[in-house]
């Protein structure tokens, strides 16, 4: 629709074509997830399968990549992490006695993990209270990178079958919302002569 062309459009239809292409769109996301989760789920099984975190190239369409979750050590229960750290480290506590983010961020990082036990290798291995360790090699999902020859194309043929559909149903043709309504007591729309 040119800029011109909504100018020329009345409240009622300028309202009318809002609630029209964000139903649209919430409809068209709602479709574009259950695509989606149908693509994870063979992604999931096949990393499953053993076969490793599927990576497919789809020619002229663009690529699907999936992720792993990474092996990391997190704050399982902050309270006795905190004590651990007032005791051991009492500069890098705040008083509010929580650990500074910035010395929690590295300390993380330089912890040694057995197992599910976490160590501190500055304090002779000492197991460190209230942390825990998140597996890695868990599926965390997938992404698509369009190819930006097929983001043109589908951006064209959305923008063709948005305006196909408009001239059909959509906020062109003037309809009002009627009072009487349908099997499903939502109202229904009525036709009124332009």
């Amino acid at each position: 629709m040119e800029p011109t062309e909504i100018v020329t459009m009345s409240r009622s239809e300028k309202a009318q074509g809002i609630i029209w292409l964000e139903q649209l769109a919430a409809a068209a996301n709602h479709e574009a997830q259950i695509i989606r989760e149908s693509l994870e789920a063979e992604a999931r099984a096949q990393h499953e399968r053993g076969d490793g975190a599927p990576t497919w190239r789809i020619p002229d369409v663009g690529r699907i990549s999936s992720s792993l979750s990474k092996e990391a050590v997190y704050v399982s229960d902050d309270d006795a992490f905190t004590k651990w750290v007032v005791q051991r480290y009492p500069t890098e506590a705040e008083s509010v006695l929580r650990v500074r983010p910035s010395f929690q961020a590295t300390f993380l990082k330089r912890l040694e993990i057995t197992g599910e036990r976490v160590f501190d290798p500055e304090m002779d291995g000492e197991q460190v209270p209230g942390l825990s360790v998140r597996p890695g090699g868990k599926f965390k999902g997938i992404s698509l990178t369009p190819d930006d020859a097929a983001k043109e194309v589908f951006g064209a043929l959305a923008n063709f079958g948005l305006r196909k559909l408009a001239l059909e149903a959509g906020p062109d043709v003037p309809a009002v919302l009627a009072e009487l309504a349908t099997k499903d007591g939502a109202p229904a729309l009525v036709e009124v002569e332009a």
